[in-house]
C-alpha cells in the first residue's frame, strides 16, 4: 500500500481549533501534568540513588560504627540507601519497604521483606508471596500460602496451609508427622514412616508414640510397646520388653540384655537396678545388694549397702577421656555409721578416711573419729591433733588454730609454714615448719612466699634481715 507524504487538505480554521483546544487545559489538568512528570523524574532519582549497585562494602565493625546507621532489628542495617545484613550487602532490596521480621518464638531467624521479596540473612528467596509471607515458631523456617522454606530453600513435600511446628522439634501437615531436629537440607526433612496420625502424641525432645509403635528421633523401636512404654530418666526407658539405654549425642538406642525388666528402675543419673544387681551405666556391679544399695554422697564417690562401705577409684577408659568408677570394699567400715564429711574425707565409728583421686582411699591412723572434723578443703582436726591430708601435723594446737592460707597456719603459741612443693603430686605433704620469733596476734600473709608480723618480714619461713614491716610492701 502507497502512503502519499503529501499534506493532506485540512482546512485552516480546523487546524486552529485544534490547537486553541490543547493550550486551553484547565489549571486542574495542566497541574496534574506537571505533577505527573515530577513524579517519573522523582522516581528517577531516588531508583539511582537506592541502587544497591552504588552501595559501599564495609567490615562488620565499619557498619556498627557509621555515624548514619538505623539499627532495623535482626542484624539488619541501613546506613543511607542501602541495607547490611552484619557486613553483607543485601542487594535486590526495595530499602524505602524493607522491614526485618521479628518472631519472639523463632528470636535467631534473621529475615526481612519489602514491598517486592523476602530474604534471609543476606539472600533472596526466590518464588515466595510477600503478602502470606510468615515466620514459623522454629528457627530458619518460614511459609507462604502454598511453600514452606527452609532458610532461602523450597521444601516441597509439605502442605504449607496445614504445616504447623509442634513441641521438641517436631512438625505435621495433614498427611503426615515430620522430626525438623538439626535439620539439612542437603539430606531432606525427616518424614516418620507409617505414623498413626490420630493416636500420636510426643513423650518428650526424643521419644513419641502412636497406637502401633514407639520412635527414637523419629525412628521406629522395632518390638517396642507403646502401651507399657515410660521413660525413667535422661538416660533409661523401658517397656514390658525391654529396658533401653539412649543418649543425647549421636549414640542412637540400645536394648540392654541380662537384667530384670520388670523391676529395673531408676536410683539417679548415674546408678540403676533391678532385683539381683545394681548397674553403673547399664553395667553389673558385683557383689553389692540392691535391695538395700544407697548412694551417700552427691559425687557419687561412696556408695554401701546394708554389709558393706565402697568407694570408687577411677579406673580410665582406653582411647578416651572418661574414667568409669570402679568401686571396692572398704575393709572393717561400719554401714550404719559411714558419713561423708566432704569431698575428701569420711569417717565411721571406728577409723577416719581420706579420700584422693590419684591415692584412692587412705586411713588417718591417728585421727579420732568421734571429735574428728573438717577445718577447710586442706586442714582437719580432732580434740588432740591438726591434720593436712593424712598427715598429723605435731606441735599445733586444735583448739586455738587458725588456718591462713594453704601454706600457713597459726594457733595461740606459733605460726606455721608448710614448704611448697611445685613439681610434687599434689597429695604429697611436708610437715610444717614453725617460724621462728614470728608474733601469732600481728602475722599476716602479704603475697607468698612472703609474710610479716609487727617486728619482721619473711621469706618463707626465714627472717628477711633489714626489711622493715611497716614500710614493706610486695607487687603482685
Amino acid at each position: 500500500m502507497h502512503i502519499s507524504m503529501r499534506e493532506h487538505n485540512i482546512p485552516k480554521d480546523t487546524k486552529a481549533k485544534s490547537l486553541t483546544r490543547f493550550y486551553r487545559f484547565t489549571p486542574t489538568v495542566w497541574v496534574s501534568i506537571s505533577l505527573g512528570i515530577l513524579m517519573v523524574i522523582l522516581s528517577l532519582v531516588l531508583n539511582a540513588q537506592y541502587s544497591t549497585d552504588t552501595c559501599t562494602e564495609f567490615s562488620q565493625r565499619e557498619v556498627n560504627e557509621h555515624s548514619k546507621k538505623v539499627d532495623l532489628g535482626q542484624n539488619y542495617t541501613r546506613i543511607k540507601g542501602c541495607i547490611y545484613y552484619r557486613e553483607n550487602i543485601v542487594y535486590g532490596v526495595d530499602p524505602r519497604t524493607f522491614k526485618a521480621l521479628e518472631n519472639g518464638q523463632a528470636p535467631n531467624s534473621h529475615y526481612g521483606k519489602d514491598k517486592n521479596s523476602a530474604f534471609f540473612r543476606d539472600q533472596k528467596i526466590t518464588n515466595v508471596d510477600v503478602k502470606t509471607f510468615e515466620l514459623l515458631e522454629k528457627d530458619y523456617f518460614s511459609r507462604d500460602k502454598s511453600t514452606v522454606f527452609y532458610q532461602t530453600h523450597t521444601i516441597h513435600i509439605i502442605d504449607s496451609v496445614s504445616f504447623e511446628i509442634m513441641d521438641y522439634d517436631f512438625a505435621k501437615d495433614k498427611n503426615t508427622i515430620y522430626r525438623l531436629g538439626n535439620f539439612n537440607f542437603a539430606q531432606g526433612i525427616q518424614k516418620i514412616v507409617d505414623v498413626d496420625m490420630a493416636t500420636f502424641e510426643l513423650l518428650g525432645k526424643d521419644f513419641s508414640k502412636d497406637k502401633n509403635q514407639v520412635y527414637y528421633r523419629g525412628d521406629i523401636i522395632e518390638d517396642s510397646d507403646p502401651e507399657t512404654f515410660e521413660i525413667l530418666n535422661e538416660l533409661f526407658a523401658k517397656d514390658k520388653n525391654f529396658v533401653y539405654k539412649y543418649s543425647n549425642n549421636a549414640y542412637g538406642i540400645a536394648v540392654l540384655e541380662n537384667l530384670d525388666v520388670q523391676s529395673f528402675s531408676v536410683i539417679n543419673y548415674r546408678f540403676t537396678k533391678d532385683k539381683n544387681f545394681v548397674y553403673q551405666n547399664g553395667i553389673a556391679i558385683e557383689k553389692i545388694d540392691p535391695m538395700t544399695f544407697e548412694v551417700i554422697d552427691t559425687n557419687e564417690d561412696f556408695v554401701k549397702d546394708a554389709r558393706h562401705v565402697y568407694y570408687a577409684m577411677h579406673v580410665e577408659v582406653p582411647n578416651s577421656e572418661k574414667s568409669l568408677k570402679k568401686f571396692q570394699k572398704i575393709e572393717g567400715a561400719d554401714p550404719f555409721t559411714f558419713v561423708v564429711l566432704d569431698d575428701h574425707v569420711a569417717k565411721d565409728s571406728n577409723s577416719v578416711y581420706r579420700y584422693s583421686y590419684s591415692n584412692g582411699l587412705e586411713k588417718i591412723e591417728a585421727a579420732d573419729p568421734v571429735t574428728f572434723e573438717v577445718i577447710d578443703n586442706t586442714f582437719t582436726k580432732d580434740k588432740n591433733s591438726v591434720y593436712k591430708g593424712i598427715l598429723q601435723i605435731q606441735r599445733v594446737d586444735p583448739l586455738t588454730i587458725q588456718v591462713l592460707t594453704s601454706n600457713y597456719i597459726k594457733d595461740k603459741d606459733s605460726v606455721f609454714f608448710f614448704p611448697y612443693c611445685h613439681k610434687c603430686d599434689q597429695d604429697i605433704v611436708f610437715d610444717a615448719e614453725i617460724i621462728v620469733g614470728a608474733d601469732p596476734a600481728t602475722f599476716e600473709v602479704m603475697y607468698p612466699p612472703y609474710s610479716k608480723d609487727k617486728n619482721n618480714v619473711y621469706h618463707y619461713a626465714s627472717i628477711l634481715e633489714d626489711a622493715d614491716p611497716e614500710t614493706f610492701t610486695v607487687s603482685e
